[in-house]
């Protein structure tokens, strides 16, 4: 349910020419980075003592 929220969002954001930013701890988790990335999510935030080194 979160896939589809997040492929409506950034399809929104895209058509109308406006960035998208992720911001959280969520992004930390480097598998949900990459999910979210290859959906088109391109701008995170994550505190560096969360961040992995990928």
């Amino acid at each position: 349910a979160l896939q589809k929220l997040f492929v409506m969002i950034l399809k929104a954001a895209n058509d109308s020419k406006k960035p998208t930013f992720l911001c959280g701890e969520m992004i930390a988790d480097k598998k949900i980075m990459e999910k979210l990335y290859s959906l088109g999510m391109k701008n995170f935030s994550v505190s560096l003592k969360n961040a992995q080194l990928f």
